[in-house]
Protein backbone atom coordinates (compact mmCIF):
# COMPACT_ATOMS: atom_id res chain seq x y z
CA UNK A 1 0.00 0.00 0.00
CA UNK A 2 1.31 3.40 -0.88
CA UNK A 3 1.47 6.11 1.76
CA UNK A 4 -1.57 8.36 1.91
CA UNK A 5 -1.04 11.72 0.27
CA UNK A 6 -2.67 14.70 1.90
CA UNK A 7 -4.26 16.88 -0.74
CA UNK A 8 -5.33 20.23 0.69
CA UNK A 9 -8.16 21.81 -1.24
CA UNK A 10 -9.77 25.17 -0.57
CA UNK A 11 -13.52 25.39 -0.96
CA UNK A 12 -16.35 27.86 -0.48
CA UNK A 13 -20.07 27.36 -0.84
CA UNK A 14 -23.39 28.98 -0.04
CA UNK A 15 -26.62 27.16 0.76
CA UNK A 16 -29.53 27.35 -1.67
CA UNK A 17 -33.05 27.44 -0.25
CA UNK A 18 -35.66 26.75 -2.90
CA UNK A 19 -38.73 24.61 -3.29
CA UNK A 20 -37.73 22.78 -6.49
CA UNK A 21 -34.78 20.51 -7.26
CA UNK A 22 -32.10 22.48 -9.05
CA UNK A 23 -28.33 22.76 -9.39
CA UNK A 24 -26.23 25.87 -9.03
CA UNK A 25 -22.48 26.37 -9.30
CA UNK A 26 -20.91 28.65 -6.71
CA UNK A 27 -17.42 29.90 -5.95
CA UNK A 28 -17.68 32.37 -3.11
CA UNK A 29 -14.57 32.65 -0.92
CA UNK A 30 -15.42 32.90 2.75
CA UNK A 31 -13.50 32.49 5.96
CA UNK A 32 -13.90 28.98 7.26
CA UNK A 33 -12.49 25.47 7.45
CA UNK A 34 -10.89 24.26 4.23
CA UNK A 35 -11.87 20.91 2.75
CA UNK A 36 -8.89 18.55 2.71
CA UNK A 37 -8.42 15.28 0.85
CA UNK A 38 -6.23 12.22 1.28
CA UNK A 39 -5.85 9.54 -1.40
CA UNK A 40 -4.76 5.97 -1.90
CA UNK A 41 -4.35 4.13 -5.21
CA UNK A 42 -4.19 0.35 -5.44
CA UNK A 43 -1.16 -1.37 -7.00
CA UNK A 44 -2.07 -4.40 -9.11
CA UNK A 45 1.38 -4.62 -10.74
CA UNK A 46 4.15 -2.52 -12.25
CA UNK A 47 3.57 -0.77 -15.56
CA UNK A 48 5.06 2.17 -17.38
CA UNK A 49 2.09 4.48 -16.99
CA UNK A 50 0.41 3.23 -13.81
CA UNK A 51 -0.85 5.94 -11.47
CA UNK A 52 0.37 4.23 -8.33
CA UNK A 53 3.21 6.36 -7.02
CA UNK A 54 3.89 10.02 -6.36
CA UNK A 55 6.19 10.58 -9.31
CA UNK A 56 3.51 9.57 -11.81
CA UNK A 57 0.24 10.41 -10.07
CA UNK A 58 0.26 14.21 -10.06
CA UNK A 59 -3.28 15.26 -11.08
CA UNK A 60 -6.82 14.16 -10.41
CA UNK A 61 -10.18 15.78 -11.14
CA UNK A 62 -12.86 16.08 -8.50
CA UNK A 63 -16.63 16.56 -8.41
CA UNK A 64 -18.51 17.53 -5.27
CA UNK A 65 -21.81 19.00 -4.15
CA UNK A 66 -24.18 19.19 -1.22
CA UNK A 67 -27.98 19.24 -0.93
CA UNK A 68 -29.93 21.87 0.98
CA UNK A 69 -33.74 22.07 1.06
CA UNK A 70 -34.11 20.17 -2.20
CA UNK A 71 -31.45 22.06 -4.13
CA UNK A 72 -27.94 20.89 -5.02
CA UNK A 73 -25.01 23.27 -4.81
CA UNK A 74 -21.92 22.37 -6.80
CA UNK A 75 -18.58 23.06 -5.14
CA UNK A 76 -16.30 21.07 -7.46
CA UNK A 77 -17.07 20.47 -11.12
CA UNK A 78 -14.32 18.46 -12.84
CA UNK A 79 -11.71 20.64 -11.13
CA UNK A 80 -8.02 19.77 -11.24
CA UNK A 81 -5.98 19.07 -8.13
CA UNK A 82 -2.27 19.12 -8.95
CA UNK A 83 1.12 18.73 -7.33
CA UNK A 84 4.53 19.95 -8.44
CA UNK A 85 6.53 18.37 -5.62
CA UNK A 86 5.64 14.66 -5.84
CA UNK A 87 2.63 14.92 -3.57
CA UNK A 88 4.09 17.00 -0.74
CA UNK A 89 1.60 19.79 -1.44
CA UNK A 90 -1.39 20.13 -3.77
CA UNK A 91 -3.13 23.06 -5.41
CA UNK A 92 -6.86 23.33 -6.13
CA UNK A 93 -9.55 26.02 -6.48
CA UNK A 94 -10.22 27.67 -3.10
CA UNK A 95 -13.42 26.41 -1.51
CA UNK A 96 -14.63 25.97 2.11
CA UNK A 97 -16.89 23.76 4.20
CA UNK A 98 -20.43 24.90 4.96
CA UNK A 99 -21.37 23.61 8.42
CA UNK A 100 -24.11 20.97 8.69
CA UNK A 101 -24.21 20.35 4.94
CA UNK A 102 -23.70 16.77 3.71
CA UNK A 103 -21.27 16.64 0.79
CA UNK A 104 -20.66 13.94 -1.81
CA UNK A 105 -17.28 13.75 -3.53
CA UNK A 106 -15.87 11.59 -6.32
CA UNK A 107 -12.70 11.95 -8.41
CA UNK A 108 -10.87 10.35 -11.33
CA UNK A 109 -7.66 10.64 -13.33
CA UNK A 110 -7.03 9.51 -16.89
CA UNK A 111 -3.26 9.25 -16.76
CA UNK A 112 -3.25 12.68 -15.06
CA UNK A 113 -5.44 13.99 -17.88
CA UNK A 114 -8.95 15.45 -17.87
CA UNK A 115 -12.02 13.91 -19.49
CA UNK A 116 -14.75 16.12 -20.88
CA UNK A 117 -17.51 13.57 -21.50
CA UNK A 118 -18.25 12.80 -17.84
CA UNK A 119 -21.47 13.18 -15.85
CA UNK A 120 -21.77 13.61 -12.09
CA UNK A 121 -25.06 12.68 -10.41
CA UNK A 122 -25.61 14.88 -7.35
CA UNK A 123 -28.19 12.63 -5.73
CA UNK A 124 -26.15 9.41 -5.83
CA UNK A 125 -22.64 10.82 -6.14
CA UNK A 126 -21.97 8.49 -9.06
CA UNK A 127 -19.77 9.41 -12.01
CA UNK A 128 -20.39 8.19 -15.56
CA UNK A 129 -17.68 8.20 -18.23
CA UNK A 130 -18.97 8.30 -21.79
CA UNK A 131 -17.35 7.34 -25.10
CA UNK A 132 -13.98 6.47 -23.60
CA UNK A 133 -11.13 5.27 -25.84
CA UNK A 134 -8.38 3.13 -24.32
CA UNK A 135 -4.83 4.25 -25.02
CA UNK A 136 -1.68 4.55 -22.92
CA UNK A 137 -3.38 6.06 -19.86
CA UNK A 138 -4.18 4.36 -16.58
CA UNK A 139 -7.79 5.34 -15.81
CA UNK A 140 -8.59 5.41 -12.09
CA UNK A 141 -11.68 6.47 -10.14
CA UNK A 142 -12.36 7.00 -6.46
CA UNK A 143 -15.23 5.72 -4.44
CA UNK A 144 -18.05 8.06 -3.44
CA UNK A 145 -17.11 9.82 -0.24
CA UNK A 146 -19.82 11.44 1.89
CA UNK A 147 -18.95 13.89 4.65
CA UNK A 148 -20.84 16.47 6.69
CA UNK A 149 -19.29 19.92 7.07
CA UNK A 150 -18.31 21.12 10.52
CA UNK A 151 -17.66 24.63 11.75
CA UNK A 152 -14.11 23.51 12.55
CA UNK A 153 -12.01 20.38 12.89
CA UNK A 154 -13.06 18.84 9.57
CA UNK A 155 -11.10 15.68 8.73
CA UNK A 156 -9.64 15.30 5.23
CA UNK A 157 -11.93 13.55 2.75
CA UNK A 158 -10.27 10.18 2.14
CA UNK A 159 -10.40 9.14 -1.52
CA UNK A 160 -9.46 5.57 -2.41
CA UNK A 161 -8.92 5.02 -6.13
CA UNK A 162 -9.31 1.85 -8.16
CA UNK A 163 -8.22 0.95 -11.69
CA UNK A 164 -11.03 0.92 -14.25
CA UNK A 165 -9.12 -0.80 -17.06
CA UNK A 166 -7.54 -4.23 -17.46
CA UNK A 167 -3.92 -4.90 -18.37
CA UNK A 168 -2.57 -7.58 -20.69
CA UNK A 169 1.05 -8.60 -21.07
CA UNK A 170 2.85 -11.59 -22.60
CA UNK A 171 5.74 -13.70 -21.37
CA UNK A 172 7.08 -15.75 -24.29
CA UNK A 173 10.25 -17.73 -23.66
CA UNK A 174 12.44 -19.95 -25.83
CA UNK A 175 13.66 -23.42 -24.83
CA UNK A 176 15.76 -26.00 -26.60
CA UNK A 177 17.38 -23.75 -29.21
CA UNK A 178 20.84 -23.73 -27.67
CA UNK A 179 23.09 -20.77 -26.99
CA UNK A 180 24.29 -20.09 -30.54
CA UNK A 181 20.95 -18.73 -31.81
CA UNK A 182 18.56 -16.00 -30.75
CA UNK A 183 14.77 -16.25 -30.88
CA UNK A 184 13.08 -12.91 -31.54
CA UNK A 185 9.36 -12.17 -31.19
CA UNK A 186 8.08 -9.25 -33.25
CA UNK A 187 4.83 -7.72 -34.48
CA UNK A 188 3.00 -8.97 -31.37
CA UNK A 189 -0.59 -7.72 -31.47
CA UNK A 190 -4.04 -8.33 -30.06
CA UNK A 191 -6.59 -8.11 -32.84
CA UNK A 192 -10.40 -8.00 -32.58
CA UNK A 193 -10.39 -6.41 -29.12
CA UNK A 194 -12.97 -3.76 -28.29
CA UNK A 195 -11.29 -0.58 -27.17
CA UNK A 196 -14.12 1.96 -26.79
CA UNK A 197 -16.95 2.07 -24.29
CA UNK A 198 -18.85 3.88 -21.55
CA UNK A 199 -18.58 3.35 -17.81
CA UNK A 200 -21.28 3.50 -15.13
CA UNK A 201 -21.66 1.90 -11.72
CA UNK A 202 -22.95 -1.18 -13.57
CA UNK A 203 -19.56 -1.53 -15.26
CA UNK A 204 -18.34 -1.07 -18.81
CA UNK A 205 -20.55 -1.19 -21.89
CA UNK A 206 -18.07 -1.83 -24.73
CA UNK A 207 -18.80 -0.52 -28.20
CA UNK A 208 -18.75 -3.08 -31.00
CA UNK A 209 -15.90 -1.28 -32.78
CA UNK A 210 -12.48 -2.95 -32.78
CA UNK A 211 -9.10 -1.40 -33.52
CA UNK A 212 -8.22 -2.12 -37.15
CA UNK A 213 -4.45 -2.26 -36.60
CA UNK A 214 -4.72 -4.06 -33.27
CA UNK A 215 -3.10 -3.37 -29.92
CA UNK A 216 0.63 -3.50 -30.58
CA UNK A 217 3.35 -4.60 -28.18
CA UNK A 218 7.09 -4.06 -28.31
CA UNK A 219 9.40 -6.59 -29.96
CA UNK A 220 11.59 -8.66 -27.65
CA UNK A 221 14.11 -11.45 -27.34
CA UNK A 222 12.44 -14.65 -26.17
CA UNK A 223 15.79 -16.04 -24.95
CA UNK A 224 15.90 -13.41 -22.22
CA UNK A 225 13.71 -14.66 -19.33
CA UNK A 226 13.55 -11.17 -17.81
CA UNK A 227 12.28 -9.52 -20.99
CA UNK A 228 8.49 -9.57 -21.13
CA UNK A 229 6.21 -7.78 -23.52
CA UNK A 230 5.28 -4.36 -22.15
CA UNK A 231 1.91 -4.26 -20.45
CA UNK A 232 -0.92 -2.60 -22.37
CA UNK A 233 -4.25 -1.33 -21.12
CA UNK A 234 -7.40 -2.92 -22.54
CA UNK A 235 -11.09 -2.27 -22.07
CA UNK A 236 -12.73 -4.74 -19.67
CA UNK A 237 -14.87 -7.07 -21.77
CA UNK A 238 -16.25 -10.57 -22.12
CA UNK A 239 -15.74 -12.81 -25.11
CA UNK A 240 -17.03 -16.18 -26.28
CA UNK A 241 -16.95 -18.42 -29.34
CA UNK A 242 -18.67 -15.75 -31.43
CA UNK A 243 -16.28 -12.98 -30.39
CA UNK A 244 -12.66 -13.86 -29.68
CA UNK A 245 -9.69 -11.49 -29.46
CA UNK A 246 -6.90 -12.80 -31.68
CA UNK A 247 -3.20 -12.81 -30.82
CA UNK A 248 -0.69 -12.65 -33.67
CA UNK A 249 3.10 -12.49 -33.65
CA UNK A 250 6.15 -13.40 -35.72
CA UNK A 251 9.00 -15.62 -34.59
CA UNK A 252 12.48 -15.34 -36.08
CA UNK A 253 15.41 -17.63 -35.24
CA UNK A 254 18.81 -16.20 -36.17
CA UNK A 255 22.47 -16.87 -35.45
CA UNK A 256 23.19 -13.16 -35.56
CA UNK A 257 23.79 -12.92 -39.28
CA UNK A 258 21.55 -15.52 -40.91
CA UNK A 259 17.85 -16.09 -40.39
CA UNK A 260 17.51 -19.82 -39.78
CA UNK A 261 13.73 -20.11 -39.38
CA UNK A 262 10.60 -17.94 -39.21
CA UNK A 263 7.01 -18.51 -38.25
CA UNK A 264 3.88 -16.34 -38.14
CA UNK A 265 1.63 -17.34 -35.25
CA UNK A 266 -2.10 -16.68 -34.90
CA UNK A 267 -3.83 -17.76 -31.71
CA UNK A 268 -7.60 -17.46 -32.00
CA UNK A 269 -8.96 -20.61 -30.39
CA UNK A 270 -11.38 -19.85 -27.56
CA UNK A 271 -9.83 -22.60 -25.45
CA UNK A 272 -6.24 -21.43 -25.88
CA UNK A 273 -4.22 -18.33 -25.03
CA UNK A 274 -6.80 -15.58 -24.45
CA UNK A 275 -9.47 -17.85 -23.02
CA UNK A 276 -7.06 -19.39 -20.50
CA UNK A 277 -7.52 -16.56 -18.03
CA UNK A 278 -9.58 -18.64 -15.61
CA UNK A 279 -12.11 -15.80 -15.37
CA UNK A 280 -14.80 -17.07 -17.75
CA UNK A 281 -13.16 -15.60 -20.86
CA UNK A 282 -13.27 -12.11 -19.44
CA UNK A 283 -10.92 -9.21 -18.87
CA UNK A 284 -11.96 -7.66 -15.56
CA UNK A 285 -11.29 -4.12 -14.42
CA UNK A 286 -8.28 -3.85 -12.12
CA UNK A 287 -6.85 -7.22 -13.14
CA UNK A 288 -3.55 -7.98 -14.86
CA UNK A 289 -3.42 -10.88 -17.32
CA UNK A 290 0.00 -12.35 -18.08
CA UNK A 291 -0.22 -14.84 -20.96
CA UNK A 292 2.68 -17.29 -20.97
CA UNK A 293 3.92 -19.31 -23.96
CA UNK A 294 7.06 -21.33 -24.68
CA UNK A 295 8.73 -21.52 -28.09
CA UNK A 296 10.61 -24.70 -28.98
CA UNK A 297 12.20 -25.94 -32.23
CA UNK A 298 9.24 -28.32 -32.64
CA UNK A 299 6.54 -25.63 -32.50
CA UNK A 300 8.47 -23.07 -34.53
CA UNK A 301 9.31 -25.14 -37.62
CA UNK A 302 9.50 -28.77 -38.68
CA UNK A 303 12.53 -27.98 -40.84
CA UNK A 304 14.66 -26.68 -37.99
CA UNK A 305 16.76 -29.66 -36.85
CA UNK A 306 19.22 -29.75 -34.02
CA UNK A 307 22.71 -31.16 -34.40
CA UNK A 308 22.90 -34.73 -33.07
CA UNK A 309 25.79 -37.15 -32.48
CA UNK A 310 26.32 -40.93 -32.38
CA UNK A 311 29.31 -42.93 -31.13
CA UNK A 312 30.83 -45.50 -33.53
CA UNK A 313 33.69 -46.95 -31.49
CA UNK A 314 35.97 -46.33 -28.55
CA UNK A 315 39.50 -47.61 -29.19
CA UNK A 316 40.71 -50.39 -26.84
CA UNK A 317 43.77 -50.07 -24.64
CA UNK A 318 47.11 -51.04 -26.29
CA UNK A 319 48.96 -53.65 -24.24
CA UNK A 320 51.94 -54.18 -26.62
CA UNK A 321 54.38 -52.11 -24.62
CA UNK A 322 57.61 -53.42 -26.24
CA UNK A 323 56.29 -53.03 -29.78
CA UNK A 324 56.86 -56.64 -30.95
CA UNK A 325 53.16 -57.19 -31.68
CA UNK A 326 53.19 -60.11 -29.28
CA UNK A 327 50.59 -59.02 -26.84
CA UNK A 328 51.05 -61.94 -24.52
CA UNK A 329 54.87 -61.93 -24.53
CA UNK A 330 57.35 -59.63 -22.86
CA UNK A 331 54.72 -56.92 -22.27
CA UNK A 332 55.37 -56.77 -18.59
CA UNK A 333 57.75 -54.13 -17.33
CA UNK A 334 60.08 -55.71 -14.75
CA UNK A 335 60.80 -53.83 -11.57
CA UNK A 336 64.01 -54.88 -9.71
CA UNK A 337 63.96 -54.81 -5.96
CA UNK A 338 67.35 -54.98 -4.16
Amino acid sequence: MMNAKILTLALAATAMATGCMQKEVVSVPENGSQIGFSTWVGKPTKAVNDLNDNTKFNTFYVFGSYENAGAYTTVFNNDAVTTSDNGTSWTAPVQYWVPDMEYKFIAYSDGNNKLTDVEFDDASGNLSINNYTVGNNDLIISGIETQTGLASGNAPVALSFKHLLSKVKFTITAEGFGTAVQVNVSELKIMNARYKGSYTTAGWAPAAEVKADGIAYQDFNANDPDHEAEECYVLPQQYDASYIPVVTFKVSVTDGTTELATKEVTVDDATSLLAASGNNAEWKAGYVYNYVATLTPDNVTSQFEKIEFTVDTVEDWNADVNGDSQVNENDDIPVNID
